[in-house]
Formats: structure tokens, sequence, C-alpha cells
């Protein structure tokens, strides 16, 4: 999905990178595949205004692992905007 995101930098391709990521993460059942996979649809979805983790919370309300999973990755940004404010 790298390069969806890399193609997207040229031409704005917002919809088919939301569409291709939520059907990764719906398939994805290995929870560390399935965390890399929305910590890059967070990171390559928000500077287009998309809040990724959102609506994957919205998503995954009912699976109680993804949705832990998904807390994680919520922290994990919450501490890497920490360190780099200083």
């Amino acid at each position: 999905m790298s390069g969806l995101s890399y193609f997207h930098e040229n031409k704005n391709i917002l919809t088919k990178i939301i569409k291709a990521y939520t059907e990764a993460c719906n398939k994805e059942n290995d929870i560390k595949t399935f965390k890399d996979i929305c910590f890059d649809f967070i990171n390559d979805t928000s500077p287009d205004g998309y809040d990724a983790l959102i609506e994957l919370k919205l998503m995954f309300k009912d699976n109680k692992q993804k949705l832990l999973a998904l807390d994680e990755i919520n922290e994990t940004m919450q501490e890497q905007n920490e360190v780099i404010k200083f």
C-alpha cells in the first residue's frame, strides 16, 4: 500500500487509499500486522484531513481485540507527539 501512498502524493486518490486500507484492516487477523496497517493508514491519510483512527474505532467498536490495538496506536502516537514538542 505504500505504492498507493506514493502515487497519492502526485495525484489525489484519497478515496482509493481509504478503501484499500479499510479492506486490509477488515481482512487482517494478526494483531501486529493489523496495527502496522492501521498506523500506516492513519499517517498516510491524516495530511488530507481524514481521521482514520476515529473511523477505525467506529468500524471495530464490537471487536475488542482490534479496538484495544487501536487504543495502543493512539497512545503511541500521543507519546510521539509529546516527544516532538519538547
